[in-house]
């Protein structure tokens, strides 16, 4: 069974890295034979959202989907939100970040291990395409699972145990 891939991705004073970002990504979109979208959200930082503006005027990706928080709330939230905005229950969810570069083809071997992890162990979550068990206390930053409430769930326990527990007012860039 093929599942979706979400890749997520937040941005805060990311001007100087959003376009070569998004080239890098798009040329490796382009590998992918799975169904396949990416969220961006921008925090709160106009500078980016321009460049951003910009790029999308120059490029067209149905599979990039951009989202704008008004409020600075930090990588965290903004990840939950984006969490949120995934419309199927089932799917892998990958975080990047907008100032790394994809090696070529790295999603796409990323994904096959995933999957292939997935049918052999069906572990509750992949990290970096290791195994480990929702209990995991040492869990920093899952890149991959197959099931996205799971992932909000790290996500949320993370962020009330910081106190600082809130969510992003986002809003789609067009």
């Amino acid at each position: 069974m093929s599942y979706p891939l979400y890749i997520l991705t937040t941005a805060f004073h990311a001007e100087t890295y959003i376009a070569r970002y998004l080239k890098s990504l798009t040329n490796e979109l382009r590998f992918l034979t799975n169904e396949t979208h990416v969220y961006v959200a921008i925090d709160n930082c106009k500078k980016t959202l321009s460049e951003v503006l910009l790029w999308k005027r120059e490029n067209q990706n149905d599979q990039i989907t951009f989202f704008y928080s008004q409020k600075n709330v930090g990588t965290y939230t903004l990840k939950n939100s984006l969490l949120k905005q995934i419309p199927h229950e089932e799917c892998f969810v990958h975080f990047f970040d907008v100032d790394d570069l994809y090696v070529p083809k790295y999603l796409q071997a990323h994904y096959q291990s995933a999957e292939k992890l997935l049918l052999e162990h069906k572990p509750e979550f992949i990290l970096s395409s290791i195994l480990i068990s929702v209990d995991e206390s040492l869990l920093t930053r899952i890149c991959m699972s197959k099931n996205k409430m799971n992932i909000r769930k790290h996500i949320l326990e993370s962020l009330i145990s910081k106190q600082k527990y809130e969510e992003a007012l986002i809003f789609l860039i067009n």
